[in-house]
C-alpha cells in the first residue's frame, strides 16, 4: 500500500471532488485514515453480479435487503471517519443493525453478509477485525481471475472458513471451471459469474 501526506485542506478538496464526480463513492476511512479505492471493471462487474444473485435470493421472497457498495460505520456521529464499504452486502429482516447519517448514508452494525472482492494491492482480510466488531455474521472474498471463493463464518475469537453453503443465503459458492459459480441447494438454481 502506498501511503501520501497531504495538507489536511488539500485532502478534504480532494474527498470532495471525488465524492462530487462519483470517483470516490467506494472510499473508506480507517479511523481517519482515507483509503481511496479505484476498483477495475471487472471488480465492479462480479460485485454486480453477485449483488443480483443475492437480490433474487433474498429480496423477491422478503428475507431482506441485498446491497452493493454500502458504507458501514462503528459510530452513529461522524460515522464518515470510521467506515468501510464492502462490495456488497446482505441485510436480513431480523438484523439489529439502522442506518444513520444524512440520507441513510451509513449502515450501523453489522450486515448478516458482506461481499468483498479482491483488489490489486489490498488485502481485504485486514478488514476482518472491523466486521468482527461489528458482528458481521459472514464475509464472502471473492478473487476476480480465478473465481476462487472463500466464504467466513463469525466465531467469538474471529472468523473461520465455512465449508458447503452460506447460513445466510443458503447459496453454495465454489469455483468453476469458467470463474464463480453459484448454487442454490433449495431450488437446484445454478448461476455461473
Amino acid at each position: 500500500m502506498k501511503v501520501v501526506h497531504i495538507a489536511p485542506g488539500a485532502l478534504d478538496s480532494m474527498i470532495e471532488h471525488r465524492r462530487r464526480t462519483g470517483a470516490g463513492r467506494l472510499d473508506e476511512c480507517w479511523e481517519g485514515v482515507w483509503h481511496l479505492t479505484d476498483p477495475t471493471a471487472r471488480h465492479q462487474q462480479l460485485a454486480l453480479r453477485i449483488g443480483r444473485i443475492h437480490s433474487e435470493v433474498i429480496e423477491d421472497p422478503g428475507k431482506g435487503t441485498a446491497w452493493i457498495s454500502i458504507n458501514l460505520t462503528d459510530r452513529e456521529e461522524n460515522w464518515i471517519y470510521n467506515h468501510r464499504c464492502p462490495d456488497g452486502a446482505v441485510i436480513l429482516r431480523s438484523n439489529p443493525g439502522r442506518w444513520v447519517g444524512e440520507r441513510q448514508s451509513a449502515f450501523l452494525g453489522g450486515p448478516d453478509l458482506v461481499l468483498e472482492i479482491l483488489s490489486e494491492g489490498e488485502d481485504v482480510r485486514t478488514k476482518l477485525t472491523f466486521y468482527h466488531s461489528l458482528k458481521v455474521r459472514e464475509v464472502l472474498i471473492v478473487d476476480p481471475e480465478t473465481g476462487s471463493p472463500e466464504l467466513w463464518g463469525l466465531q467469538d475469537e474471529g472468523y473461520r472458513t465455512v465449508e458447503g453453503p452460506s447460513a445466510v443465503t443458503g447459496l453454495e459458492y465454489r469455483k468453476g471451471k469458467k470463474g464463480l459459480e453459484v448454487r442454490d441447494n433449495a431450488t437446484g438454481r445454478d448461476w455461473e459469474v
